[in-house]
């Protein structure tokens, strides 16, 4: 058994600052990404299994695919943004430089020592699957710091 991704029962999340590189990235994601280059390869790294091909290309749209992609992949597994990267490096190295640029990005998800609200909305994004309300509440509070 690999510790590569997330397996069905596992509790294993992305690292914090990988998620907020996706999402920083996400658009640009959208609008370049053709997920049949990529698919593959993800399949054979296991950060997708057959279940979760077949529901990426049971979408229509190539953006509905990225789209799909990219709201499972948070919950892969530690490697699975690392795997991605890799998955990408070929066809859409830009890709590759604007997350790893989003990783560095001194920004990215710092908080300050001891602010203990910053650090828990922090701890809730790595429980929460990025909905909308989880969006606002980071964005809201790092809008009031800023």
């Amino acid at each position: 058994m690999s510790d590569d991704v997330n397996f069905e029962g596992d509790d294993l999340t992305m690292e914090p600052a990988d998620r907020m590189a996706l999402v920083k990235c996400r658009a640009k994601i959208l609008e370049d990404l053709d997920v049949r280059l990529i698919i593959d390869f993800l399949l054979e790294t296991r950060v997708v299994d057959d279940k979760i091909y077949e529901q990426i290309n049971s979408e229509i749209t190539q953006k509905d695919k990225a789209k799909r992609l990219l709201d499972i992949l948070p919950r892969r597994g530690p490697k699975a943004f690392h795997h991605f990267l890799e998955a990408l490096r070929e066809d859409y190295d830009w890709l590759v430089d604007d997350l790893e640029e989003a990783l560095t990005a001194k920004d990215s998800i710092d908080a300050p020592d001891g602010d203990d609200e910053a650090n828990g909305i922090l701890a809730s994004l790595n429980q929460t699957d990025f909905n909308d309300h989880g969006f606002k509440s980071f964005f809201d509070f790092r809008m009031k710091t800023d």
